[in-house]
């Protein structure tokens, strides 16, 4: 899955692996064929989970800067 290439490179053995949680119809807004997709995250322990804010950035920046095959809109990327 490209979100474990994503997280795997940023945060190194500490990231597991990701798990999808459900899929939604999206906002109709930019397009009107998005999904809306929830993920976990699963880290190696508590102790080293990022905050939500820096999982986000991750995936923002990487989407930015082309280093993933995802083909989403970085500004909807939120994490809480």
């Amino acid at each position: 899955m490209e979100l474990n290439r994503v997280y795997g490179n940023a945060f190194g053995r500490r990231y597991r692996r990701s798990n999808v949680a459900s899929f939604s119809r999206g906002p109709s807004f930019p397009r009107a064929d998005t999904v809306q997709v929830e993920t976990n995250l699963i880290f190696q322990n508590e102790t080293v989970v990022p905050n939500a804010t820096q999982a986000a950035t991750v995936l923002r920046q990487a989407i930015n800067n082309s280093n993933t095959f995802l083909d989403a809109v970085p500004g909807s990327i939120n994490a809480g």
